[in-house]
C-alpha cells in the first residue's frame, strides 16, 4: 500500500509539476521530496517480495484445501489429478503477472516516473490517496487491537462471564451473524440461549 501511495503522488506531480511548490501541499509530498532513487526502489523490492511471498502462500493453502476435499469428498483419482493440474497452471499464470508487473514497476521506480491512464486527472489521483491512506490506517488500527487483544481471553469471557443471551440479543439487533461472535462449539453450547433470546431481550 506504501508503494500504491507514493506511485499515486507521482502521478500527481506528473501530472502538475507545480504541485510540490504549492505551500499548501508542501507537507502533502514530503515524503517524495526526501526519498532518493535507491530508497523508492528498496521501498518497491520489499513490496514485490511480499507479493511474491502472499503467492506462494496462496498455493500452499490451495494444495492443502484440495488434499482435503480429495479425503473428505472422496475425488476419485482423475477428478483430483484433473484439480491439481489447474490449481498449478492458475498458479503459474498468476506468478507470471506478478513477475511482469513488477518488472514495470521496478522500472519506473528507478526513474521515478509512473505511467498514467489517458482519463486520469490530479483529483481522481488525490481521492485515490485518500482511500489508501484510510485503508492503512485500518490496517494500523486492527493490527494494535489484534495486539490489546492477544492477551484477552475472550472465549473463556463468553463462556463463564458474560450471559449468552446478552451476545445474542447484540447479534440480533445489530444483524451481526452469530457465527462471527461463537464458535461452533460455543454455538451449540448455548443453543437454548440462540433460541429464547431476541432483539429486544433484557435482563
Amino acid at each position: 500500500m506504501v508503494v500504491q501511495r507514493i506511485r499515486l503522488k507521482r502521478m500527481m506531480c506528473q501530472l502538475d509539476e507545480k504541485l510540490k511548490r504549492k505551500k499548501a501541499k508542501k507537507e502533502y509530498f514530503a515524503e517524495l521530496k526526501s526519498m532518493t532513487k535507491k530508497q523508492e526502489v528498496d521501498i518497491v523490492k520489499r513490496a514485490i517480495s511480499k507479493e511474491h511471498e502472499r503467492i506462494m502462500a496462496r498455493f500452499k493453502r490451495d494444495q492443502e484445501k484440495l488434499k482435503y476435499e480429495k479425503q473428505d469428498s472422496h475425488l476419485s483419482k482423475a477428478d483430483y489429478t484433473e484439480k491439481l493440474k489447474q490449481l498449478k497452471e492458475d498458479h503459474k499464470a498468476r506468478l507470471e503477472k506478478h513477475k511482469a508487473a513488477a518488472q514495470v514497476t521496478l522500472e519506473e521506480a528507478k526513474k521515478q516516473h509512473y505511467e498514467i491512464k489517458s482519463n486520469m486527472t490530479v483529483e481522481k489521483l488525490e481521492q485515490q490517496v485518500e482511500k489508501l491512506d484510510q485503508r492503512i490506517n485500518n490496517t494500523i488500527l486492527q493490527k494494535q487491537d489484534k495486539e490489546d487483544n492477544s492477551s484477552v481471553a475472550l472465549g473463556t469471557s463468553k463462556m463463564n462471564y458474560i450471559d449468552p443471551r446478552l451476545t445474542v440479543m447484540f447479534s440480533k439487533k445489530y444483524d451481526v451473524p452469530i457465527e462471527k461472535l461463537f464458535t461452533k462449539t460455543l454455538r451449540d453450547k448455548f443453543a437454548w440461549a440462540i433460541e429464547s433470546a431476541d432483539a429486544d431481550w433484557e435482563f
